[in-house]
This record gives C-alpha cells, structure tokens and sequence, in this order.
C-alpha cells in the first residue's frame, strides 16, 4: 500500500485537504488510516452545521497529518517499507518540539496552551508509524 496525501470532499459542503490516505497499488482499494479517521469525524461533525462551503487543511488541526505531509513533501518517491524511519524521525522531532512548547507553557502558566499542545503530543503517540503501517493488508 502507499501513503498519500489526498482531498476529501463531505457532502460537496466540506473539502478536507492534505488527509493520509493507504492505497493498495494493484487494486487502488483507498482507506484513512484508523488514527486520523475518529479526528476527521469530529472535524466533519464540528463544521456540520455551518452553512458555508468549507476548504480545510488537515495539517491544520492533526499533528500527524502534518508530519506525514512534511516527510512527503521532503522525500522522493519512496516504497512503504522506506517510510518507517523518517516517519520515525519526523515525528521524534515534532514531539520534542511540542514538549519544549509545554514546558514554555506551562513556565507562562498558560493552561489553555499546555492543553492545546498536550492534544497534540496525544495525536503523535497514537500514530506512531508502526502503528500506522501494522493496518495495512498485505
């Protein structure tokens, strides 16, 4: 299976960029991997009610996403089997990025901010890229 970056349009109400994406390359049978797909749900039903059309960058709002999409963007074709350790590394690095946020945080004794970045430590320890790459069917 490869791992892509691709739009996904809710509802021609919703258009959802950059969203990781398995493909198998001898059937092209596509799937969002479980650790995005609950987070995609609940940004769908957050905008649901909007009456707007809405574009939105899923690298906005899910830290894996953004990894994912800044590998993808730095790497040449590449099989699945290669991503596993600059997935790794990318996403060691954001982590270590994100707890020198906290640590700044919670120093300014800004709550809000040290729980908006301890949900996004949450969504880099649930994606860890073996866990990523176990759902794929071979």
């Amino acid at each position: 299976m490869n791992l892509e970056l691709r739009t996904l349009v809710y509802g021609q109400k919703m258009e959802i960029r950059h969203v990781p994406v398995l493909t198998c390359l001898s059937c092209t049978e596509s799937e969002v991997p479980a650790q995005v797909a609950d987070d995609i749900k609940r940004l769908i039903k957050t905008t649901d009610e909007e009456p707007a059309v809405k574009q939105i960058s899923f690298t906005e709002i899910h830290e894996w996403a953004d990894v994912i999409r800044q590998v993808l963007m730095n790497s040449e074709d590449q099989e699945l089997e290669e991503w596993d350790q600059p997935l790794e590394e990318a996403r060691q690095e954001r982590i270590n990025l994100l707890l020198d946020l906290y640590r700044f945080a919670s120093d300014s004794g800004d709550t809000r901010w040290m729980n908006e970045v301890e949900s996004r430590l949450k969504q880099l320890s649930m994606a860890a890229p073996d866990l990523l790459l176990s759902d794929i069917k071979r």
